[in-house]
């Protein structure tokens, strides 16, 4: 009997091949799981990116539309500090500290927040008053933390004339929003006036919140030349001095503790700015959501001081059409303090 002989060409894998493909296939997935995972972050960083963006470009234009448009009423028989075209002023000097970022390029900024208000024609053609004011958080506000709410302000006057009464009842309101909570303004809401002739006119006050989580809020007047108007302005020999701008515009110090912060400027008669340089600083939601879980509030203030980063800065120069031309009249003299 003959005995048959099998040969097995495919016997299969040894032990060290299996382990040696296993191996290899661990390594691409894990290669692959790298660069997906990579992909993913890239994707969510892109998203949060577009999402600040969007959340600093509308407001801004928003504002830049508001602002192009600007008028000085220029009525008669009011007192000066009742007629204000515009004016703008940082939140409190004396008892809000400003917030220190030091830049990667060695610079430092200065966040800053400002009221700003001025006076516009509505479509009806009626006058009507408009303002910028960042709302802080009441918690923060006694420790002077720098950092709330934008929010925009319309008070619309009834008629298409407007006299010294009612800019001065549009001023009124405008500055009984920096004193009170904007919590009890929001909305909308109608306050009907009498005035000494026992005729009632009744304005309303429109707000609406933009942005939270605002630390820089800077309108800085520019004249017709393109020169930011400041209470001080250095020359090339490193002299200051205290332009004035005549007739009809003011520049004041704003101070605190003794430091020259800011320039207040008020524009009255037929005086505008030429254009109005505007800065917004505001955080992104995750670092606004670290800055609220930290219970003291110097680790706040010390948190945003080291990360400069966390700040998303939006600028836009905006020209004001019906301003006249605005320059320097005189220079006082120079001061070297």
């Amino acid at each position: 009997m003959r005995t048959k002989r099998f040969q097995h060409a495919g016997a299969g894998f040894s032990l060290i091949e299996i382990m040696i493909a296993v191996s290899i296939m661990t390594l691409i997935l894990f290669g692959l799981y790298s660069i997906f995972s990579e992909t993913q972050r890239a994707m969510v960083s892109n998203a949060n990116q577009v999402d600040v963006l969007d959340k600093g470009r509308g407001p801004i234009e928003s504002m830049a539309r508001d602002i192009r448009p600007a008028l000085a009423p220029n009525v008669p028989g009011s007192e000066p500090h009742f007629q204000i075209n515009l004016y703008t002023n940082t939140v409190a000097p004396s008892r809000i500290r400003p917030l220190f970022q030091d830049l990667p390029d060695g610079t430092r900024r200065t966040n800053v927040l400002h009221d700003l208000f001025f006076m516009v024609r509505d479509a009806d053609g009626n006058w009507e008053g408009r303002g910028y004011m960042v709302h802080q958080d009441p918690q923060l506000a006694p420790v002077g933390l720098v950092w709330g709410t934008l929010h925009r302000i319309r008070i619309r006057y009834p008629k298409r004339r407007l006299d010294a009464w009612g800019l001065q009842q549009i001023r009124r309101i405008h500055g009984e929003l920096r004193k009170r909570p904007l919590s009890d303004w929001s909305g909308q809401m109608r306050m009907t006036w009498v005035r000494d002739d026992d005729e009632s006119l009744e304005l309303t006050v429109a707000t609406s919140a933009l942005i939270e989580g605002v630390v820089h809020f800077r309108c800085l007047p520019l004249d017709s030349g393109g020169r930011p108007m400041r209470y001080f302005v250095t020359n090339a020999l490193q002299e200051r001095f205290n332009p004035r701008y005549l007739p009809g515009a003011f520049l004041f110090r704003d101070d605190a503790e003794d430091e020259l912060l800011e320039t207040r400027a008020e524009f009255f008669g037929q005086a505008l700015p030429a254009a109005l340089d505007v800065e917004i600083g505001f955080l992104d939601p995750a670092a606004l959501g670290r800055i609220r879980s930290l219970e003291n509030h110097q680790l706040a203030h010390d948190h945003l001081e080291k990360n400069p980063g966390a700040v998303n800065l939006f600028r836009r120069l905006v020209p004001i059409v019906s301003a006249g031309e605005i320059l320097p009249q005189q220079q006082a003299s120079p001061d070297r303090s």
